[in-house]
């Protein structure tokens, strides 16, 4: 996994304070509507046919999943971070 940038870490650090629930939301939201746009078009483009109406739940459920999916991976980052931080500032002199 890619390390976490100093730049990256305030961005996360600013972002979290908002609450799990509010990130994962973001997200879900986001990558639902990339999800559902992604999908209609290779659908139209393959098939000539739009997805049926019974995968509108699925676009949800795929930004809940992606949502979670990035906060854990981030959350997981910013320990790092700390983690290496505390670790340099025990090597200095």
């Amino acid at each position: 996994m890619k390390k976490m940038s100093r730049k990256d870490f305030l961005r996360w650090e600013k972002l979290r304070l908002k609450g799990k629930k509010y990130v994962v939301a973001r997200y879900a939201l986001i990558s639902g509507l990339c999800f559902f746009v992604t999908m209609n078009l290779a659908s139209w483009a393959l098939s000539g046919l739009p997805l049926s109406k019974f995968l509108l739940l699925a676009y949800p459920a795929l930004g809940l999943v992606t949502g979670t999916i990035i906060w854990y991976m981030n959350e997981e980052r910013f320990e790092d971070f700390l983690a290496d931080k505390k670790a340099n500032a025990r090597q200095r002199p």
